[in-house]
């Protein structure tokens, strides 16, 4: 590969978060493929692309961003089959919760489960991370709903972050994930 089909194919690859699926639904996915970029390369960059998630999430002081790097994060972590990034995933969200609102801790407890669903782990590590999220949501169930100023779009907060609709999204996940460890 030359260095300048190196640099596009790079662009490219990154703009789609690594995903094929999205270069096939934006039609680049055809030019791309001409590149002739190995499996190989694309681990390297997704690995690449992780370090650079860990190094934001470490930083974040934006609890929206935060939210969604560890989303991308977690995609990231599928795309490349490993099962030891949940752990990262999960220590962020214990190390947090304390300064996160509630909509980021949903959102990042999303972003587990996804990823939980995704990867290969036995079925013993599946239920301790459910069990885990499920101690977090009943903890934060007995907490104010709180909300980031991080999320308001105009100066308002969304109707879909309204106190209301919180409570019913952590309520709805702790029987989604009671029913499924049973």
């Amino acid at each position: 590969m030359y260095n300048k089909d190196f640099v596009v194919a790079k662009e490219i690859f990154i703009k789609y978060g690594g995903s094929h699926f999205h270069m096939i639904r934006e039609g680049e996915y055809e030019f791309y493929k001409t590149l002739n970029v190995s499996k190989l390369l694309e681990y390297e960059w997704l690995k690449e692309m992780q370090l650079s998630l860990a190094r934001k999430i470490n930083e974040a002081l934006n609890n929206k961003l935060l939210a969604e790097n560890i989303e991308r994060y977690g995609d990231i972590s599928v795309s490349m089959k490993e099962n030891e990034a949940i752990q990262f995933m999960i220590d962020q969200l214990i190390q947090k919760k304390k300064f996160l609102d509630t909509n980021t801790i949903l959102r990042i407890i999303n972003a587990i489960l996804d990823t939980l669903k995704s990867l290969s782990l036995n079925l013993y590590k599946k239920i301790d991370i459910q069990n885990e999220m499920i101690k977090v949501l009943k903890e934060i169930s007995n907490k104010p709903i709180i909300v980031s100023d991080d999320y308001k779009e105009d100066g308002k907060l969304p109707d879909y972050l309204s106190k209301e609709k919180l409570e019913m999204s952590i309520q709805n996940m702790i029987s989604y994930l009671e029913m499924k460890i049973q």
